[in-house]
């Protein structure tokens, strides 16, 4: 569906059905921009993987055994996917919820292990909205190099959508919110009449 053709949608509940009016377009997009940001904040429902952006950091291990990755997370809603680079190729570090890896960083017999040259390739991560820790099996002050995948703000990525190409949310989220975005634009029209 484009931003036209929601549009339509969403007017037409609204007593506009040719949707003529550009200062209830430009309303009903900005209502629809921020339900969709309350309804899907970590994009769960985007329907395109290439909306992804990405970052390629360089880290030194902490003397835990971790790397921190300190950026600021306000413009961006959940993070995809971690990437290690390794001599062995790129690993892909796996995501565990913050309790989990707590008790990974208490317990040196469930962490990853290094014993010499020899390394597990195995990483964890934590991510919980504002923090990014990364649970490696190297010693302190290694260097490493990853790449963090992460979704933008879906009020960014909207924002300057353009009028041809579909909106890259799935259609049963764009359906259900499109009946609450009508009640809130005619709410926001009886106040500005």
């Amino acid at each position: 569906m484009t931003k036209p053709e929601l549009l339509r949608k969403i007017l037409s509940r609204v007593g506009d059905p040719q949707a003529k009016s550009s200062e209830w377009k430009d309303m009903a997009w900005d209502l629809f921009i921020e339900s969709v940001y309350e309804a899907e904040p970590s994009l769960t429902m985007i329907e395109s993987k290439f909306m992804t952006n990405r970052v390629i950091v360089s880290e030194a291990v902490d003397a835990n055994g971790c790397i921190t990755y300190d950026m600021d997370w306000s413009a961006y809603s959940n993070v995809g996917e971690i990437t290690i680079r390794t001599d062995r190729g790129n690993i892909i570090s796996q995501e565990i919820d913050y309790p989990s890896f707590c008790t990974m960083l208490a317990n040196p017999y469930l962490r990853p292990q290094q014993i010499g040259s020899n390394y597990e390739s195995l990483f964890y991560h934590s991510y919980d909205g504002a923090n990014l820790v990364i649970l490696t099996p190297f010693p302190a002050d290694k260097e490493i190099t990853f790449e963090i995948k992460y979704y933008p703000d879906i009020r960014d990525l909207l924002k300057n959508w353009d009028e041809v190409s579909d909106i890259p949310l799935h259609n049963s989220l764009l359906t259900r919110l499109i009946p609450q975005v009508a009640v809130k634009l005619k709410t926001e029209i009886g106040l500005i009449l």
